[in-house]
């Protein structure tokens, strides 16, 4: 698994269309990403998503619910 930080940009797979996003909570002994903020196409925080996936593979970045950098 990649190693995550506050801030960090990554991709969202929401709806079949890949997503601007940021990590916003990183679990500070796991490294796991505990949150992510999700952006519209104006910049602006569009919603959050609470302890989503990491795609762990290729075929993941199509699955609803996966990011990755």
């Amino acid at each position: 698994m990649a190693q995550h930080k506050h801030g960090d940009e990554v991709t969202y797979c929401h709806d079949g269309a890949h997503r601007k996003a940021r990590i916003t909570e990183v679990h500070p002994e796991t490294n796991e990403v505990h949150g992510i903020a999700i952006y519209d196409d104006s910049g602006n925080i569009e919603f959050g998503v609470p302890l989503p996936k990491q795609a762990s593979k290729l075929e993941d970045r199509i699955v609803n619910g996966h990011f990755w950098k």
